[in-house]
């Protein structure tokens, strides 16, 4: 694929830019979607959480996730003021509108079913 910036994992999109990554954020605007931006470093001993997420994201696919590598888009991180791993914002209409910082499978879970569809 080249230069392509952009990833399918599963149903987990992973965004090797800040630019691409913004410019997903703005189309989702367009149609009140809700996104869920997992922040962690993704190597090694997050496999565990991967596998997690995915299987959430296959429960949700109407919500976009958008997997983001702090090691990789350090600009991303300091942008959205993300200081521990891992964290997961929670985007509608270009605006975060919940946070969970660490690895709580249920709570994720409820915030989701929370703004999904708000």
């Amino acid at each position: 694929m080249g230069g392509c910036t952009v990833r399918r994992i599963t149903v987990i999109i992973e965004f090797q830019s800040v630019q691409r990554l913004k410019l997903h954020m703005s189309d989702s605007q367009k149609v009140n979607k809700l996104m869920v931006l997992a922040f962690n470093t993704w190597s090694g001993p997050s496999y565990h959480l991967e596998q997690i997420l995915s299987e959430i994201a296959m429960n949700n696919r109407d919500v976009d996730f958008i997997k983001i590598d702090v090691e990789k888009m350090a600009d991303a991180a300091e942008e959205y003021g993300i200081q521990t791993v891992p964290t997961f914002l929670l985007m509608k209409n270009g605006q975060e509108v919940d946070k969970l910082v660490g690895s709580d499978q249920g709570e994720l879970k409820n915030k989701i079913l929370k703004h999904r569809n708000a």
